[in-house]
């Protein structure tokens, strides 16, 4: 992990907090059906596999006793747990009389000593001899129902034949919180017929309702349900790790802060999966929020309540350049953002220069992709350009992860003496905002990975900045399937003009078939590349390029791939 502090409320903490350490849970299938199912063990939800998604470190065990022994094993020797919760999974854990509740949940719970009991049910499954029962275990030991909640849109449940609506729901999870019984809810992102607005609707609804917990991962298709029938006859958008990471930050900010976060993906057999296919481990996926929302400034709740304030940053140590602006560090990758000669002086010489933009000006609009728009000095200079020129408009699309950085920037850098643009508002502007517009330069600020945001762009571009600041670290940023991207987003006669002499990503922007030239100073810490369609081409040492082949790979996954590659070609 990259960050000590979660940016939200994660169910681990709260166990912690709530019983001194963490509970793992052991899950079990009872094999007590669900009334969504025919005798044969057909129908039920679209989107449910036959086994009621069984947890895997079960699925071989045959009877409660097994998967008890397998449950603990299992989670003894992975996480060295010492307590556990006892957790009734697959299917619907309150299908059956009261009577046989009591005699089933009564033998695992003196099998052996739990601390809590959760069950997962369905709304339709609660009736009041059940929520009697629940609220008299209660007494002994906690107890939390798990909701299969989904969606509030009773359109969708009819698709995915849940056979209840939304009301279903209301009224169980307000049933269950009148018997003192804590209620999680598990929801489904990427549901068919939903978007962004469907699930803003939905954990907006329960985000006041008092929820003990909440479970929310995106759709995965699995073999042999109705739902794989229905996509492979015909296909719907299903969401990768970016796109479903993109929305459920945005949903995590509309939870209360103090509603456990219990899950945000989901452990289904990669051999089960039609799809999405994803690349990232469930781990990898959870570092790539957290990193996401630490390098935004985002957390859970902060859109829960209108008027909530920005959190306040540390401020930067701030070094002050040769050329008299200012640069600061950066406490991830233990580097100033700029060299000594100065943050004016590289995006003025190298980028501004290199690309040739006032003469580009002159003769008619530009569109810029500014990659790593950092502390925003070479967009900055580039409005600059575009002011004092004033004959064409400048549109700038500028693409940064670290959102804090600008926010930072804007305390920190200066404007030009008898330049009239404010810096430090524009770049406030575009922190609060991701827009500013003005007569002759408009900026739209992307804070996101850089290779989600460039999947967002329409359209080609005349010039592109590229600053990976430090490429070992950001090598996500020099890749050669990013070059290659690059190089089709540039329009014939554009120029990508990059800040570095890293051999790794000179091989990439060749292999991907840009002609390269040196720019700004020779023998200096300003310099960098002019990469073009034609042209002449510097020679220089070829080495293995960073490669990213399915364009969510981790940095550090994506050194080691490299390193691998290495060893190969030495053996």
């Amino acid at each position: 992990m990259l960050y000590e502090s979660l940016p939200y409320y994660s169910y681990r903490d709260y166990l912690t907090q709530r019983y001194g350490e963490s509970l793992f849970r052991v899950p079990i299938d009872l094999e007590l059906g669900c009334p969504n199912r025919r005798p044969d063990g057909s129908g039920g939800c679209t989107f449910c596999p036959e086994n009621g998604a069984r947890a895997i470190q079960t699925l071989d065990a045959k009877g409660t006793e097994a998967q008890l022994e397998a449950g603990i094993a299992f989670a003894k020797k992975r996480y060295n747990a010492h307590r556990f919760m006892l957790y009734i999974q697959a299917y619907t854990g309150t299908f059956a009389s009261v009577i046989e509740q009591k005699k089933r949940y009564s033998e695992l719970l003196q099998a052996y000593p739990f601390d809590a009991i959760s069950i997962g049910t369905r709304p339709d499954c609660l009736f009041g001899t059940t929520l009697n029962y629940l609220k008299e275990l209660n007494e002994t030991l906690d107890v939390y129902v798990e909701l299969g909640v989904q969606t509030i849109h009773n359109k969708t449940l009819e698709h995915i034949n849940r056979q209840h609506d939304w009301q279903s729901s209301l009224d169980a999870i307000a049933a269950l919180k009148a018997h003192n019984i804590k209620v999680c809810a598990h929801i489904i992102v990427g549901l068919p017929g939903e978007d962004r607005e469907h699930y803003l609707q939905t954990i907006q609804t329960l985000a006041p309702l008092g929820l003990d917990g909440i479970k929310i991962h995106n759709l995965h298709i699995i073999k042999n349900t109705q739902l794989a029938k229905e996509y492979l006859a015909r296909p719907f958008a299903v969401m990768n790790e970016h796109e479903y990471a993109e929305i459920l930050i945005e949903l995590i900010r509309y939870l209360p802060p103090n509603l456990p976060l219990m899950r945000f993906a989901t452990d289904t057999p990669e051999k089960e999966i039609i799809a999405p296919k994803w690349q990232m481990s469930k781990g990898q996926f959870s570092d790539y929020v957290t990193e996401q929302m630490n390098l935004r400034g985002y957390r859970q709740g902060d859109l829960f309540e209108a008027g909530n304030e920005e959190p306040q940053l540390p401020m930067p140590n701030v070094f002050e350049c040769k050329d008299g602006s200012y640069t600061i560090w950066n406490e991830m990758f233990r580097d100033y953002y700029h060299p000594r000669s100065g943050a004016r002086a590289q995006g003025s010489e190298l980028f501004v220069a290199g690309a040739s933009l006032r003469e580009r000006l002159k003769k008619g609009p530009v569109r810029l992709l500014d990659i790593g728009f950092g502390m925003g000095y070479n967009s900055l200079l580039a409005c600059e350009a575009a002011r004092s020129t004033a004959l064409h408009a400048l549109e700038i699309h500028a693409v940064d992860q670290d959102r804090n950085a600008i926010l930072q920037s804007a305390n920190t850098v200066k404007n030009i003496p008898g330049e009239k643009l404010a810096w430090p508002q524009i770049l406030k502007t575009l922190h609060k905002n991701s827009i500013y517009a003005s007569e002759y330069f408009n900026i739209t600020l992307h804070n996101s990975d850089v290779r989600y945001a460039l999947a967002q762009q329409k359209g080609t571009f005349d010039v592109i900045f590229l600053d990976p600041f430090i490429e070992r670290s950001n090598c996500r940023m020099v890749t050669l399937e990013l070059f290659e991207h690059l190089k089709k987003i540039l329009k014939d006669d554009g120029v990508l003009i990059y800040s570095g002499i890293n051999t790794a990503s000179l091989s990439a922007m060749a292999d991907a078939g840009f002609c390269l030239m040196a720019a700004g100073r020779p023998k200096s810490d300003i310099r960098g590349i002019v990469a073009k369609h034609t042209g002449p081409s510097l020679k220089y040492h070829t080495i293995v390029p960073y490669r990213d082949p399915h364009g969510v790979w981790t940095d550090r996954k994506i050194r080691q791939y490299r390193e691998q590659e290495i060893k190969k070609q030495k053996c």
